[in-house]
């Protein structure tokens, strides 16, 4: 397994290396966009289900757009990568054999609009979701781990959704949300200690670290009040999606801060016409909110560490808009810039690296 992790590690740590010397670069952001067909479900009455009739409306017409504009940006901006932060399927496919063709399929929708660029799917709930209640990574092993090790030029597919490589001076961390709380707190461990030069560390995951849904609160990274320890000591971002609703958190301890970034890319609330305003700006709302909804089954021991995680730092959050979009990642030797777009050429949002974001 060692073994393993170190070839994932420096191959691509050679292919960044090789493209950003100069140590300035481009990401391209993606969040849930949730690919749905009819064909792909084994239960007949999938076609009355809300979720399903949303989607299939969105990749009609929506969700294209939404992507094209993406697909524009990448190509003025040539970015290293695109990643998609997760539910890059709708799931509940009913077997294993259809949710695969889901995820091939759902793969190859979203590469078509960046054929020259490479992508990398973190998995979501929606992914690994086969059947109501049911969770299994075969599926998504299976397509998934061959996708990007063709995508990244890996001579191995590697055993789970786990990744780490540096981006010139920076180092990106993929976390499978699927695994245990152990694996992953000892995984993002061990990657920042052999890493303690990266400039910035960028933690991609589809359920976020910080409390960042006021509909599902806590329904978080298994061993989140851990990994958010570990990243606070360093200038790291959070990239994740999962909520529907960008927003902005922020979390000031006397170790350092810690920020994270929601994106969206669903269709269903593309709106290059008018932003939507945000409705929740305040943290004590959130709370407020949060506290008073249903614990999701999984989630169910995670309420026990929002005291731990509240009483150790200060945190605000942001709900920036309704609209879903996409987001542009700028780092250079002056820092990251993240640019998130929800229609037209000019960013709706923007925030930099050293503005003090958090109150």
């Amino acid at each position: 397994m060692k073994r393993v992790l170190l070839l994932l590690v420096m191959s691509l740590f050679f292919m960044a290396a090789a493209a950003e010397n100069a140590g300035s670069y481009r990401v391209l952001l993606l969040g849930d966009v949730h690919y749905d067909r009819s064909e792909l479900h084994s239960d007949p009455d999938i076609a009355k289900n809300k979720s399903h009739i949303r989607n299939i409306g969105m990749w009609k017409r929506k969700t294209p757009e939404l992507l094209t504009l993406a697909a524009k940006c990448a190509e003025a901006e040539s970015p290293a990568f695109v990643v998609q932060l997760g539910d890059l399927t709708q799931g509940y496919a009913g077997t294993e054999e259809l949710q695969q063709r889901m995820l091939t399929e759902g793969v190859a929708a979203v590469k078509a609009y960046f054929p020259k660029t490479p992508l990398l799917v973190v998995r979501g709930n929606h992914d690994a979701s086969v059947r109501s209640g049911a969770y299994d990574s075969a599926p998504a092993n299976a397509v998934l781990l061959p996708h990007t090790a063709a995508e990244f030029a890996l001579k191995e597919p590697g055993k789970n959704g786990n990744y780490a490589f540096r981006q010139g001076k920076d180092l990106f961390i993929a976390v499978d949300d699927f695994l245990p709380a152990k694996e992953i707190v000892a995984f993002v461990k061990r990657t920042l200690n052999a890493h303690p030069d990266a400039r910035y560390v960028f933690f991609m995951t589809h359920l976020p670290v910080l409390p960042a849904s006021a509909g599902a609160p806590f329904w978080l990274l298994p061993g989140h009040y851990q990994v958010a320890a570990l990243l606070e000591t360093r200038q790291a971002l959070i990239l994740a999606g999962h909520t529907h609703i960008p927003s902005l958190e922020c979390r000031v301890t006397k170790r350092g801060t810690l920020r994270q970034l929601i994106i969206s890319s669903m269709g269903n609330k593309w709106n290059p016409v008018r932003i939507v305003p945000p409705r929740i700006t305040s943290w004590e709302d959130f709370v407020k909110i949060g506290k008073s909804r249903p614990l999701h089954g999984i989630n169910r021991n995670n309420p026990k560490h929002w005291p731990v995680l509240e009483k150790k730092g200060k945190y605000s959050f942001t709900q920036l808009f309704n609209n879903s979009g996409f987001a542009l990642l700028r780092v250079d030797d002056g820092g990251y810039t993240v640019e998130y777009f929800t229609g037209g050429e000019k960013p709706a949002y923007t925030f930099k690296s050293s503005q003090p974001l958090c109150p």
